[in-house]
């Protein structure tokens, strides 16, 4: 068996850095916060501030919206259907969600009144 040990060719050992095209120009670094200071207006910063502040905001109010809406959406189907309560929360809930509800509403409320005129003992 022979061992053939080859060299392939690389750089000689006094190039430290490869070579590039444009070496007599360097790029800009940014060492300091004194030059990032020159480029960061107090206006942005208000406007970052401002709009991170506004979805927040949106963020918190959208889930207690959606609780409150998950809530009146429970009491509405727990409650009795001749219930004026239930009525209301019926219209509050579908108003909300932009349904129309013309059919369910009148059948809610022709239960509620029979059910007060059951409950006054009015017969007709």
């Amino acid at each position: 068996m022979k061992f053939i040990s080859q060299r392939t060719p690389s750089y000689s050992s006094g190039i430290k850095t490869l070579p590039s095209t444009n070496s007599t120009k360097k790029k800009p670094v940014v060492k300091n916060m004194k030059t990032w200071e020159k480029h960061l207006k107090p206006w942005s910063i208000c406007l970052c501030l401002l709009l991170t502040l506004f979805l927040f905001l949106c963020m918190v109010l959208g889930i207690f919206a959606l609780i409150s809406l998950r809530k009146i959406t429970a009491a509405s189907i727990t409650a009795a259907p001749g219930n004026l309560h239930f009525v209301r929360i019926q219209k509050f809930t579908h108003y909300l969600l932009g349904w129309s509800t013309t059919n369910s509403l009148n059948t809610a409320q022709v239960q509620h009144a029979a059910s007060r005129l059951l409950n006054e003992k009015v017969l007709v």
